[in-house]
Formats: C-alpha cells, structure tokens, sequence
C-alpha cells in the first residue's frame, strides 16, 4: 500500500521507525526540563532520582506459565517468541519496531487481568539507565483503538497524527528519571506526599530493546499478599501504589499495617521539599 499524504512527514519510513526519533530533541521539549530551577531544587531532585531508583520498581506482568522460562533465560520481546507464541503485541507494535522490545510498567503494583496473574519485580537502575531503554507517557493503544490492528503506513490521518504525536513523547530512560524526579518534586511541593505513583505521577511505560535478563528480577508476585507486602516496601521507600491510594480514600483512613511507613514516607519527603528550600 503507497504512503499517505499525511505520512509525509516521516521521510524514508522503515521497519525501524523508531531508530530515526530524535530522543534528546524529544526530552528538550518536555515542559520538566524547560522548567528553571535553584541548586537547592537540584539538589531535591538528584534525591528524588535516588529514591525513584532503589524504591520504585520496574514491573512486568505475565501468566504464571510463563515464570518458570523467564526465570530461567529472559524476558523476550515478542519478535523473538516461537511462532504462535500468545502475545500482546498488535500490527502497529511490528511495523514501528517494538517487537523487539520487552515492555515493562514502573511502580504499577495492580493485577491487570489482561497481562495475566503474576507481576515480576524487576531491577529499575539496570534496566531504565540501560542504553537499550527508551520510555513514553503512555502506551500507544491508548490513543490508536482499531487502528492497532494495521502496520503505521495503513492508518487513517486522525490515527497519524497520534502515532506523529506519541513518536515525538519518546525518551531515553535517563531522562525519563530526570523528567519523572522533577515531576515528584512538582507534587511534594504541593504538600501532596507521598507521591502517588504509576497513575498520578505517570511513571509511563518503559521499553528495552532485546530480552530483559533474568539477572535482573528481584521478585514475583503470586498473592493477594504479595501485592500487599509489596506496596507496604513501596509506601517505605516513600510512594504510594495506586491500589492502596484507592483503599485510603475508601475507608477514609489507611490500613493498620501501612500506617508505620506512610508515616517514615511522609518525613522522607519533608526532608526532600526542605532540601529544595521550600
């Protein structure tokens, strides 16, 4: 099928869409980076980073199946599955190239039923700070619905114009550390504390080009409990699951067992908003 018109843009569009985005030019237009800021500010933010890589953690989820084999190699993109292998990765996904990526979710402790029951825990500093690492706001699908089911070169002009858009949010996973610290900062300083993540800080979605090696899983999430007791080590490290935000808003309160590390969240984050000079 010929390009169309609206596709102009993309000059000698291959396969490898995503190896011609500008990923600093892209990070120089988020509004994080353009915002000025003090050496104190900065200094809040390389904290934030700190806390952002040893607190939050990576997630990727998968069907209980599917542990044993990832345990024992990999996670694997999808362009390097046995044919008929089930996967969630749509025509778009192939025609741009993110078949060669494993995706994971950052902070997002919520059993989604469509990704499957189990949730790996995955090492944040070695796999966002990787050169292999790009990230984005959003997933794609979410802006492109039918249109998911066709290659780039097949969308419609509204559909174009979303791809065009989402294209031109991609970063390196460096400077999507820089842009989510800033963004935290942003929140504390409303006294919003501690940072709700995943959802209201929109930690995004997180690429890596080739397999995330099983070196780099820190653990599995099975259980009702497991989930718990993982939100209760986030809420430690100073953020709080999205889950666990809608629990406390329910009942008015937080549950007994969280209450001891929203407290120590609280205080990490009155030393951060008093580190920026606030």
């Amino acid at each position: 099928m010929s390009t169309p018109e609206n596709l102009a843009y993309l000059p000698c569009l291959s396969w490898k869409l995503l190896d011609k985005v500008d990923l600093e030019e892209n990070a120089r237009n988020y509004e994080a980076l353009q915002q000025p800021t003090t050496r104190k500010e900065e200094r809040a933010i390389g904290k934030i980073e700190e806390m952002l890589l040893d607190g939050l953690p990576l997630t990727h989820m998968t069907e209980s199946e599917n542990l044993k084999p990832i345990q024992d190699s990999a996670i694997k993109p999808a362009s390097t599955l046995p044919e008929g292998k089930f996967t969630h990765t749509l025509p778009l996904d192939e025609s741009l190239g993110l078949d060669e990526y494993a995706f994971t979710s950052w902070g997002d402790m919520h059993r989604h039923s469509i990704y499957g029951s189990s949730t790996l825990l995955l090492c944040t500093e070695k796999i966002l700070l990787s050169d292999e690492t790009i990230a984005s706001p959003y997933d794609i699908t979410l802006h492109i619905g039918a249109g998911t089911n066709l290659p780039y070169d097949e969308l419609n002009k509204t559909d174009t114009e979303h791809l065009e858009a989402y294209l031109q949010t991609l970063v390196t996973g460096e400077r999507w550390l820089e842009i989510t610290a800033r963004k935290a900062l942003e929140i504390a300083l409303r006294r919003t504390v501690p940072v709700i993540s995943h959802t209201k800080l929109n930690t995004g979605e997180i690429k890596h080009k080739g397999a995330i090696d099983s070196a780099h899983i820190q653990g599995v999430l099975l259980t009702e409990d497991d989930y718990r007791a993982a939100q209760n080590e986030m809420l430690r490290n100073g953020f709080m699951a999205g889950p666990l935000n809608s629990l406390t808003k329910l009942y008015g309160h937080i549950p007994a067992e969280y209450e001891a590390n929203l407290k120590r969240a609280k205080k990490m984050w009155r030393k951060i908003i008093d580190l920026a000079g606030h």
